[in-house]
């Protein structure tokens, strides 16, 4: 026979199960119907005890072993998408991941509460998470220098008609404890592909020059080519040296540069630097303390990773 309870057996009660309150609403449902407390209890009092509301009571009741399926199963395609990613995946590329490799339409809420609850969060998110970075208020400089070039670009990115019209370029550092290195990088704004890139030990002109050297290898463009083409970087020392400015005039190359401080002039590749560290560094403990490890890893691991994940973007 069912028992009917006042206020202080309701407050016996949530005492010995004071843990399943912080349960999920379907796993509370889960444990009244295993333990059969409502054969026991009115289920009016255990739903108040633990606000479940009734409607979600009837709606689930009969559905728990199935709702847990179908959340194991779902919990495995994003293990899956996650870990192909190189753990660098969030909510929105998984939800599209889900909707072009299966064919499955998942709310972007339930994404992030699974991905939370199973701890599939990139390392350098929980960083982000544990310790805000600060925001920095860059100032505008336009101050007219006849070493700097043009801005050609003017932040109107992809605008691209076919591939080599356009290439980004700029300098990242790759730092660990006992080392660091330089990436010089340059991609295509047409499709994002990654032109070519140099790492070096040092931050230097000549960095800069091999790196575009390789680009202009990879790409098979010609000097005829060469013609047509506006590279688009910073105001770096690199940028404006003499060296660098000679090379370019000898290709024929155009030279543009965004504003000084101004991260948002030339985005593109700054989205690229971004993204290999959050892949990279941020997303692996390991290579802050070795370097060795670390270039390998960018050389052999995520740039043959970017390169497969930028085709698959252009052609979805």
């Amino acid at each position: 026979m069912k028992r009917k309870m006042n206020s202080k057996d309701k407050l016996a009660f949530l005492k010995n199960n004071i843990d399943v309150i912080k349960y999920k609403k379907i796993d509370i449902v889960e444990f009244i119907v295993k333990n059969k407390l409502n054969e026991k209890y009115y289920i009016s009092d255990l739903l108040e005890i633990f606000s479940v509301k009734r409607s979600y009571w009837d709606k689930y009741k009969n559905k728990v072993s199935y709702v847990k399926n179908k959340d194991y199963k779902l919990v495995k395609l994003i293990k899956e998408i996650f870990d192909n990613s190189l753990k660098q995946y969030g909510v929105r590329r998984i939800k599209k991941e889900l909707e072009l490799k299966f064919s499955l339409t998942v709310n972007h809420k339930k994404i992030r509460r699974i991905l939370n609850e199973h701890e599939l969060l990139s390392e350098y998110v929980i960083k982000i998470k544990s310790n805000r970075a600060k925001r920095y208020d860059h100032r505008n400089y336009r101050t007219e220098n006849p070493r700097f070039a043009k801005d050609l670009i003017n932040r109107n990115f992809r605008k691209s008609e076919k591939p080599n019209q356009i290439w980004y370029t700029d300098v990242t550092y790759l730092i660990s404890e006992n080392g660091k290195r330089y990436m010089s990088t340059f991609i295509d704004d047409f499709d994002k592909r990654v032109v070519g890139y140099h790492i070096s030990n040092m931050n230097n002109t000549k960095l800069v020059i091999e790196s575009l050297k390789n680009s202009i290898t990879n790409s098979c463009i010609t000097k005829e080519e060469c013609k047509n083409l506006i590279i688009h970087s910073d105001r770096g020392i690199q940028y404006v040296s003499n060296e660098y400015k000679a090379y370019l005039k000898f290709l024929g190359i155009k030279s543009s540069m965004g504003q000084t401080g101004v991260t948002q002039d030339n985005i593109e590749i700054e989205r690229f630097h971004s993204e290999l560290k959050k892949g990279t560094i941020h997303n692996n403990s390991y290579f802050k303390f070795d370097i060795n490890s670390y270039v390998d890893f960018v050389k052999n691991e995520w740039i043959p990773w970017y390169k497969k994940e930028v085709q698959k973007r252009n052609k979805n």
